[in-house]
């Protein structure tokens, strides 16, 4: 797969294609942009879909509409103004990556894919995201929607991650790049899908494999396990509960409900992750700052903290 060469023709047909492509409205996409508002968007967009992220993000950002701003809020606020989009470690290191920002550029949020890396929980799919929509990059972030595009539109194959982003770049080459990727993002979200809707979508008279009849190569990965009753769940549920005061493992048990077992789980994986701490009595709360961080300390320095690289790859739309 990694010999895959990327057709010249076939390159430029879909770009074509891609420069008609009516874009959804979203309100990160207002331009000119603003590294640190598409940063909160992309960091919103992992793992969740976008009109869920269109309610909240608005909102957001009229509170947090800059890094000092979300820094000096406390870890509680940021948490309850995420309330609802789930994954509540991405906002644990949004808010870390507040105060590097302050700490290291003065509040000034970086537009360098390099420098952005250097951020809690930015991998190199938000990184990039940022860095093309207000940096000038020349390339195509590789998230799920724009995978499946450049697989079956462009290549005609699986591929690897390199020959994804090599295929990516050749697309923008000479383009608007930032326009072209929302485009190739909304066609992954509203055609090619993973039960592809061909017929209907804007790509098919140039895509690879509607012309030249190739069997579907997109693989998808393994899917998601059931929300209800699983560990995810019972994360949510507590820190739904602790968010309102502290509590002991009594009350957590009765309000959070489900098994004991899983309960305990939800707290060692919450506490690992900076989220909630206990105060060695039994009682357990969310952290306005997390023990051993002092007042306007990041405590990140250059290391980073990956959400992991699933989590990290997958735009939902």
């Amino acid at each position: 797969m990694g010999s895959l060469e990327v057709d010249t023709d076939v390159t430029r047909a879909v770009r074509s294609a891609l420069a008609h492509v009516e874009l959804r409205k979203l309100p990160w996409r207002e331009r000119p942009c603003e590294p640190w508002a598409v940063l909160v968007a992309e960091t919103m967009l992992i793992q969740t879909q976008a009109p869920r992220v269109a309610e909240v993000y608005p909102h957001f950002l009229a509170r947090f509409g800059t890094p000092a701003a979300l820094w000096s809020a406390g870890l509680v606020a940021v948490l309850e103004a995420w309330s609802g989009l789930g994954y509540y470690r991405r906002a644990e290191r949004l808010w870390r990556g507040a105060g590097i920002i302050v700490e290291r550029w003065g509040g000034e949020c970086p537009r360098e894919e390099a420098m952005l890396r250097t951020l809690p929980g930015v991998g190199r799919y938000v990184a990039r995201a940022v860095a093309v929509q207000c940096g000038g990059l020349q390339g195509v972030p590789i998230d799920t929607n724009a995978r499946r595009v450049l697989v079956r539109a462009v290549l005609g194959a699986p591929a690897t991650e390199r020959v994804l982003e090599r295929a990516g770049s050749a697309l923008v080459e000479g383009g608007d790049a930032d326009r072209l990727t929302q485009a190739i993002f909304d066609v992954g979200a509203q055609w090619c899908r993973a039960r592809p809707r061909c017929s209907e979508c804007p790509l098919e008279g140039s895509c690879r494999m509607c012309r030249e009849g190739l069997a579907d190569p997109w693989r998808p990965g393994r899917p998601q396990g059931a929300y209800e009753g699983s560990l995810r769940q019972v994360r949510a549920r507590v820190l739904r509960v602790l968010l309102r005061g502290a509590r002991g493992i009594a009350d957590l048990e009765e309000l959070v409900g489900g098994d004991a077992e899983l309960l305990w789980q939800a707290l060692d994986g919450l506490r690992s992750d900076g989220l909630v701490e206990d105060d060695g009595h039994g009682s357990w709360r969310v952290p306005q700052r997390p023990r051993g961080l002092p007042e306007g300390k990041s405590d990140c320095g250059d290391r980073n903290f990956p959400l992991g690289s699933a989590l990290d790859q997958e735009q939902v739309s």
